[in-house]
């Protein structure tokens, strides 16, 4: 046993951490529940802490030393290793990982350079903060808050219902500005079908006029009112305290 205080003490005890959380990964790869971007995140952060816990080992799995890896090869494998623990809850919590999942996509596509590689797109965020901005934009509530905010705000009237996850949120979000958009497209004059009809009778007359041209989400506030109305009502949640909102103002409209 390497003695205390070591490279090889310190890398066993965050090898040790490392099965832990590789264990819950495995529960989140197993659990048929939560979304598959979910459950592929968790799958392929598995495959690269096996991968970085071997590599911080002197010997292989058929128990051979392995002299060509370095203190300084381990040592950066461990560097590896250690934010990959980091980047995994510490608590097991299917909701929570998955909202913790979805923060990361959503952080990804804050950005046209990164968001190759988000589940969602630079103008989808765009719409999710846009829409839901009247929640976290109260003082004291920072970015790293926000989600918080949302998913607390949106979870507040669900009684004995299962909660609502962050990209389950986002979901409805993106799904009624989708709708809105269809509604948009559809010609009255023209033969509709039932489902058209009603989609159009309910938001087709939605003026769409009022978005900012330097709006990142592409929507004014009449689409913003119209989307969230819709949720509160899917949801059963009582009237948003729009006295709350105009304490604030429009201040960060332009943003999204």
């Amino acid at each position: 046993m390497a003695k205390k205080g070591t490279l090889g003490y310190k890398l066993g005890q965050l090898r040790k951490t490392a099965e832990r959380r590789m264990s819950r990964l495995t529960e989140t790869i197993q659990n048929k529940s939560l979304p598959v971007s979910v459950r592929s995140w968790a799958k392929e952060t598995k495959r690269k802490m096996a991968g970085a816990i071997q590599r911080t080992k002197t010997v292989n799995k058929q128990g051979k030393r392995q002299a060509w890896k370095t203190e300084a090869y381990r040592e950066k494998a461990g560097q590896e290793l250690e934010q990959l623990v980091k980047d995994v809850p510490s608590l097991y919590n299917p909701a929570g990982t998955s909202d913790y999942v979805t923060t990361q996509q959503l952080n990804l596509a804050s950005s046209k350079r990164t968001e190759a590689a988000s589940i969602y797109s630079f103008e989808e965020k765009s719409i999710f903060y846009r829409v839901t901005q009247k929640i976290w934009q109260q003082k004291g509530i920072s970015d790293k808050e926000r989600n918080e905010a949302i998913i607390e705000y949106f979870n507040r009237e669900r009684g004995n219902k299962p909660p609502l996850s962050l990209s389950e949120i986002v979901d409805k979000v993106l799904e009624q500005n989708k709708k809105i958009k269809e509604a948009q497209k559809l010609n009255p004059l023209e033969k509709l079908t039932q489902e058209q009809r009603e989609l159009y009778q309910k938001y087709g007359a939605i003026d769409n006029a009022d978005s900012e041209s330097k709006s990142p989400s592409g929507i004014g506030q009449v689409v913003v009112d119209a989307i969230f109305d819709a949720l509160d009502e899917i949801l059963d949640l009582p009237d948003f305290d729009e006295a709350l909102y105009d304490e604030f103002g429009d201040e960060f409209e332009s943003y999204f």
